[in-house]
């Protein structure tokens, strides 16, 4: 989330300049996913990452599903839509949301 080449954030500027590029390539097919934090198991510890974690997905519980979307993104089902766009390769640039995800 949050990817935009003019951003004022370091991070989300980089990810949006990297999308530019990725699009500019003239690939027949292009998916591009802007999941919300990852959740799942990880080999390494980021601490920020786990504090949100365990105060987001609580949270989410709360949440409609749409919104629940917007905050969090279970890492298997992230790959399992990968998967599914992948095989699929629809024509064009295709750009799919958290919430979407």
């Amino acid at each position: 989330m949050g990817a935009n080449a003019n951003s004022i954030f370091f991070y989300n500027r980089v990810k949006g300049r990297t999308e530019d590029d990725v699009k500019a390539l003239g690939l027949r097919s292009v998916i591009i996913f802007r999941p919300a934090l990852l959740v799942g198991p990880r080999r390494e510890l980021r601490l920020a990452e786990k504090i949100a974690t365990k105060t987001l997905i609580p949270l989410s519980r709360l949440l409609p599903t749409r919104l629940k979307k917007s905050l969090i993104t279970d890492v298997e089902t992230l790959a399992t839509r990968m998967l599914a766009e992948g095989k699929a390769a629809p024509a064009g640039v295709h750009v799919i949301l958290a919430q979407d995800i």
